[in-house]
């Protein structure tokens, strides 16, 4: 106990300037019961409009009803949520980073508009960033807070929250667009074959049973490579969106309530609630006019989407756990604009892929496959919006006017809080009904949850998520709140010793009980040093996992886990990657401090 005491003595003087900071009460926002609570508690947000679309502002707990998978719930947190007044970011002390919310936004209503280009032909992404720029230029009002991501082979941050419009016009000129896959989003796309098979002849000109074969085959062939390459682009386009949700549900879990997800996108790749129904490859039997009906959840011409999809099925369920968890509502803007039939479309020829005319049963084929995807992705996107409490919009020329809407959403909103009767998390679907006593209020929410239990994350994807924060210094997750002083040496040197100090804040960790009033704890400490072009040059780590008497943890709640660590480095611009993960929930914290070494 001495031992432990004259340790967090010794780190005073040296975390002056981080301790300094603790001394100040902790944000509202730090209280709200969320992640750091060890008993589960479901947060939802509920929008309450009346006929005329006006926010209904006067309801009170007792208006609502809550059922949590056809069990009534008792309402045990309620607030009504408001825009308040700006306010600038809080001052750091020198040389002092965090990721604290309070010391890097201002406080508002919260946008974040994602540019998925790995989505988007190219085609579209052009008409899809002019429709952008349209509304910072005209419809992007005051007081409004908007950050812009973009989506290409990587999340990248372009702009982290500001109400400049001069600011967010700059980043969005920024994305470019650009090819970033072979296949056609959301569809498995259509077997397209030279014409000339269509004249393929014998030596003398004959075409005969021969003839036919060969097209067969090759036709065949084409078709088998078409569906490995569009499968493969499919699974990597699902696999880099999946990641960058996830991404984007750490960043915005420390920004308090509700977070407006506008992603602007030609194809959407999942639904957040997929279903595991093993699908039957239809392709050999869709054009077959005596093929038996298609199996339940089977779309023919969403076949490869489908099989892909189910592939991610629990990676998808995390990530839907995430963004329910980070109060995340999706507000899906299609790409496309407005869209006539897809058969009229000038690039088509008519022509079938053996270079023959479209005709009967085959032209009715492809008008249905013309319709499914779009179909598809649109129910999609309905999903999305309805599953997380956003909206949807589809088929419409007016993709600023869009935005302006989903960012104008929600700026008055309840946030109902419950305990669920079922205190275990078996990964179930709980689907979540609310209802309101007011005549004519209509309510609007997300549909449900995962019960995931995220105690006990997968090791292997826990390294997997801290070397992805690590490598990226465009994006800092808020799950876990900490401070850092990186103080550059004094006294030139080749190498140079560096220190840095970590200041977790007390409500950041979790800790379990260990009997006798004592309390264990669990999590690690990384620094990467990632040169100026981004090249990571060099990892370190350290672990914290101590079972602490209740007074040697009630000194960490008094005053944060203090960890001091040092780097030695050669002269020269670095940026210091610094993470922290608690192990008991697998949360993370990240963020980047720059640094500079002289030459000696």
């Amino acid at each position: 106990m001495r031992k432990f005491t004259s340790f967090i003595l010794s780190l005073i003087t040296a975390f002056t300037p981080v301790i300094a900071m603790a001394q100040q009460p902790e944000p509202a926002q730090n209280a709200t019961p969320a992640i750091r609570v060890q008993t589960r508690v479901v947060l939802v947000d509920v929008l309450a409009t009346d006929n005329s679309g006006k926010a209904v502002t006067d309801l009170k707990p007792e208006d609502f009803t809550v059922e949590d998978a056809g069990h009534k719930q008792k309402v045990a947190f309620f607030s009504l949520e408001q825009p308040s007044s700006a306010t600038a970011p809080e001052a750091l002390p020198p040389n002092v980073y965090s990721n604290r919310p309070e010391f890097n936004r201002a406080s508002g209503p919260l946008t974040v508009l994602l540019i998925d280009m790995l989505n988007t032909p190219v085609t579209n992404q052009g008409y899809a960033r002019a429709e952008l720029l349209k509304y910072i230029d005209q419809q992007f009002g005051a007081g409004q807070r908007i950050a812009v991501y973009a989506l290409g082979n990587q999340l990248r941050k372009m702009q982290d929250f500001t109400s400049d419009p001069a600011v967010l016009r700059a980043a969005i000129e920024k994305v470019v667009p650009q090819v970033l896959s072979k296949a056609a989003p959301g569809t498995p796309g259509e077997t397209r074959i030279s014409s000339a098979l269509g004249g393929l002849t014998g030596p003398h000109g004959e075409t005969g049973p021969a003839q036919a074969a060969a097209i067969g085959a090759a036709l065949r062939s084409v078709q088998d490579f078409q569906s490995a390459e569009v499968t493969s682009a499919l699974q990597v386009r699902m696999g880099a969106t999946v990641e960058s949700l996830r991404m984007l549900s750490r960043i915005l879990t420390g920004y308090r309530g509700r977070k407006n997800l506008v992603w602007v996108a030609a194809a959407f790749p999942f639904s957040l609630t997929p279903q595991d129904t093993e699908v039957v490859s239809a392709f050999a039997r869709v054009d077959d006019p005596t093929a038996p009906p298609p199996l339940p959840n089977e779309l023919a011409a969403s076949t490869t989407a489908n099989q892909v999809e189910h592939s991610f099925n629990d990676e998808i369920r995390k990530t839907t756990t995430m963004l329910s968890e980070a109060q995340v509502a999706i507000y899906p803007v299609d790409a496309k604009g407005l869209l006539g039939a897809s058969i009229a479309d000038a690039s088509r020829s008519g022509l079938n892929a053996v270079g023959l005319l479209e005709q009967g049963h085959e032209f009715g084929s492809t008008v249905r496959h013309s319709t499914e995807g779009l179909a598809a992705n649109q129910a999609v996107m309905s999903d999305l919006a309805t599953q997380t409490g956003g909206r949807a919009f589809t088929n419409r020329n007016d993709i600023d006017n869009a935005v302006a809407l989903a960012s104008a959403d929600a700026a008055s909103y309840y946030t109902l809080g419950y305990y669920p009767d079922k205190k275990k998390f078996d990964g179930g679907y709980h689907k979540i009904k609310i209802q309101t006593a007011r005549q004519g209020a209509r309510l609007r929410y997300r549909n449900g949850y995962f019960a995931l239990d995220t105690a006990s994350p997968n090791k292997k994807q826990r390294e997997s998520e801290t070397g992805n924060l690590l490598r990226s210094t465009a994006v800092n997750s808020t799950m876990v709140y900490f401070d850092a002083l990186v103080v550059p040496p004094a006294v030139s040197a080749n190498p140079a010793k560096v220190p840095v100090k970590f200041r977790v804040q007390p409500s950041s960790f979790t800790s379990e009980e260990a009997g006798g009033g004592r309390r264990k704890i669990n999590l690690d400490f990384f620094i990467a040093v990632l040169a100026k072009d981004g090249r990571m040059l060099n990892t370190s780590g350290n672990t914290v996992d101590a079972t602490l008497e209740a007074e040697q943890f009630a000194q960490l709640q008094q005053m944060g886990l203090l960890v001091p660590m040092e780097l030695e480095l050669a002269p020269g611009d670095y940026d210091l990657r610094l993470a922290v993960r608690d192990n008991r929930t697998g949360y993370l914290g990240s963020l980047t401090a720059p640094v500079s070494i002289a030459k000696p």
